[in-house]
């Protein structure tokens, strides 16, 4: 799996500098497109998904998914997000077909860098009660 995340950011990576390149980062609410929020993008480290910015309103969904690519390949280098769960599991609720997975990659993320006593106990929560 690790060979997906690194094409996935790589992909992406590329999709990105074309479309900046060509002023392609915008959003048009008719057409749903909100591609003007990554104009600010910090390629390498993503969007914040912090809990205190919540008041200014919720991420956009393609915020999510890039934090998504970005969050989860920089794991496998060694810089994991704070708050996993959060981070690539924003908006994600246990009737997503692909909550398995992500259970399966915050687990990794956890067992590459050991987390604090109240994440491993949300961790085993959500494995226990939601099952993965």
């Amino acid at each position: 799996m690790d060979d997906v995340v690194e094409e996935s950011y790589k992909f992406f990576r590329e999709g990105y500098s074309l479309m900046k390149k060509n002023g392609l980062l915008v959003s048009n609410p008719d057409l749903d497109l909100q591609l003007g929020v990554l104009k600010n993008l910090d390629i390498k480290r993503g969007f914040s998904l912090d809990r205190r910015l919540s008041m200014l309103g919720s991420p956009k969904e393609i915020q999510v998914w890039v934090n998504r690519i970005i969050k989860l390949r920089n794991a496998l280098h060694g810089v994991f997000p704070r708050d996993p769960l959060r981070e690539l599991g924003y908006g994600m609720s246990k009737d997503d077909r692909k909550f398995p997975l992500l259970l399966k990659a915050v687990r990794r993320i956890y067992g590459m860098n050991p987390p604090t006593v109240e994440a491993l106990s949300r961790l085993l929560y959500l494995e226990m009660k939601l099952g993965a």
